[in-house]
């Protein structure tokens, strides 16, 4: 694509200066009008020189563009960059100790995605052609997709308080008296449940005993925490 010295050169880009082109235009309208209607033998060769002579220096200022558009470049370190501020934690624990649903990878894949955005750097700075550009992006690109199939998930919850609730909620009905009665025929010095109150509060232990030796949520352990600190509640 040919272009006149004054507009933005690129990298895919010939470039000639006006005067030159213009030159050359003047030369083939000349040579045009000596060739339709010849002067004599010296005027034709004259014209025929200062069209060779035009073209030969047509030819010789044509130069290629070297400026280089990085802008798909400069956007793939942003978007990387913004990887490394996303909503995850870094560690070399393993996920059974990391909190259940926490996001997490590895500090040598955080350090591969921060090598790699340094080297995409670098390029941006130094790239001299668009095979050396697409590169650029391609191995930062492979670098994102490798940080990203890096996270993991996080399976540890503490069951440590359920435990401790459990063993508190068993000694609870101690002391207390089962009746299958209403309030009013009880005496008011005795407290006491039903039957049916007392068996609802041992399977909410069982439940919770359940849930300490294969839990399955951080959410469902608070749920039975919060039934067994309250007795009352199934009693």
């Amino acid at each position: 694509m040919l272009q006149m010295m004054h507009q933005t050169r690129s990298l895919d880009e010939t470039l000639v200066s006006t005067a030159v082109s213009q030159a050359l235009e003047d030369a083939i309208a000349k040579a045009k009008i000596i060739q339709a209607q010849p002067i004599n033998d010296i005027a034709l060769q004259l014209a025929t020189i200062e069209l060779n002579n035009a073209v030969a220096t047509f030819k010789a200022s044509i130069v290629k563009g070297t400026e280089l558009d990085i802008t798909a470049l400069e956007t793939t370190i942003t978007a990387a960059a913004n990887l490394l501020k996303g909503d995850y934690e870094t560690t070399n624990q393993p996920a059974e100790e990391v909190d259940a649903g926490q996001k997490f990878t590895t500090s040598d894949s955080e350090n591969d995605l921060e090598d790699a955005i340094d080297v995409a750097e670098d390029a941006a700075k130094t790239v001299d052609s668009v095979e050396a550009l697409n590169a650029a992006i391609g191995v930062l690109t492979a670098a994102m997709k490798k940080f990203e199939a890096s996270m993991m998930m996080g399976t540890f919850v503490d069951v440590s308080r359920l435990v401790d609730d459990i063993e508190d909620a068993r000694q609870k009905p101690d002391g207390i008296l089962v009746k299958d009665l209403t309030a009013d025929q009880v005496s008011s010095e005795f407290e006491f449940v039903t039957s049916n109150d007392l068996n609802t509060f041992l399977e909410a232990i069982i439940t919770a005993e359940s849930v300490a030796a294969q839990y399955s949520s951080k959410a469902f352990i608070e749920q039975e925490i919060a039934k067994l600190s309250d007795p009352g509640r199934c009693i």
